[in-house]
């Protein structure tokens, strides 16, 4: 912050501000026109020099080197994947020969590019999390002083509206409907909550006959261990596949569950169907069997409880045979309580 003060004597102004740590004072001019002037040109040199530092430097492309490096070895893979991803789109949109030279209005590119690519703003703040987290690294590592990305806001979200599930006799159409490869993936969906990235990294060592659990290790979104349950359907499907692999499932792209969902749904005519909405539908039947809240919570793994009361407005049945239970009206008028004022 540059501050502009006149001398006591009343002559000159002088500017007044701290640069690397120690306190300036510039005699500049008697003309408080021109004394503004260069405060805005001290200004803007100093905001200059916070994106340069002049011990370190590193060419952009080695820099991505290093960090995607740093992210194959402490993120999970599809978070690898992701990030990926992002940085090459990133660098595809201005050639760069320092990581100094990246700007926050390059950050606002990278948004747009996105946005007109008609991303949803979930997917597109996302990717901003991403090249977030990418300049940070070089902030931490001493190769830029300000991330360009901090300042960059993200798109505000619409409020989410009733979560869906699906019926009975959408399930039974689709299980009838499907190959026999995918009906055991799906019913395992259905019957366990689990996410689609946890069902296709699961291994036999995390498969608990005895006490008839899953355990689900810390690749989760939230990144904590829980235990899911699992019911009869799972354990018969589970048995039948063969342990020739650490992997209970054979080794498949993420994406094709989703691609044979979308050409199955829309043979039979089923809109708006995903994969995740096998894990809605298994937590919803939970809620409406008076599970409580908190035990889903566990089982799904939510790191908040406030994400699991989405589904508590489908167990409307129960929730008014309670309010039945508290009724207050009016006495009939030919009861008289004394004391009671009229």
């Amino acid at each position: 912050m540059v501050s502009i003060r006149k001398q006591k004597n009343g002559k000159k102004y002088f500017a007044d501000y701290y640069q690397n740590g120690k306190r300036i004072r510039k005699i500049i001019s008697e003309n408080k026109t021109i004394a503004n002037q260069v405060k805005l040109e001290i200004q803007k040199t100093l905001e200059l020099a916070n994106w340069q530092i002049t011990n370190k430097d590193i060419e952009f492309e080695s820099f991505i080197i290093e960090y995607l490096k740093y992210s194959a070895n402490n993120k999970k893979r599809n978070s690898h994947k992701i990030d990926t991803f992002v940085i090459n789109v990133f660098k595809s949109l201005r050639l760069f020969s320092s990581i100094k030279d990246v700007s926050p209005i390059d950050i606002e590119n990278f948004k747009s590019y996105f946005i007109n690519k008609k991303l949803k703003p979930g997917t597109v703040n996302r990717y901003l999390n991403c090249i977030h987290a990418f300049f940070t690294k070089a902030e931490d590592w001493g190769y830029i002083n300000i991330n360009p990305a901090r300042r960059v806001k993200k798109i505000p979200l619409e409020e989410k509206g009733l979560v869906k599930s699906l019926s009975d006799e959408v399930i039974n159409l689709i299980l009838k409907n499907c190959n026999d490869f995918h009906r055991p993936i799906y019913e395992l969906y259905l019957n366990t909550g689990l996410r689609r990235s946890e069902l296709l990294d699961l291994k036999w060592e995390n498969v608990n006959f005895i006490d008839e659990i899953i355990l689900i290790r810390g690749e989760t979104k939230s990144r904590r261990i829980r235990y899911v349950p699992m019911n009869d359907r799972v354990i018969e499907i589970l048995k039948k596949y063969q342990h020739t692999t650490e992997y209970v499932l054979p080794r498949i792209r993420p994406d094709s569950i989703s691609r044979y969902l979308n050409r199955l749904c829309h043979i039979l005519k089923i809109k708006n169907i995903g994969v995740h909405m096998f894990r809605h539908t298994y937590a919803s039947k939970l809620s409406q069997a008076g599970v409580d809240i908190n035990v889903i919570r566990d089982i799904l793994g939510h790191s908040s409880i406030l994400t699991t009361t989405i589904y508590t407005h489908l167990n409307i049945n129960n929730l008014k045979e309670a309010t039945n239970k508290v009724i207050y009206k009016k006495k009939p008028e030919n009861i008289s309580i004394p004391g009671l004022l009229k």
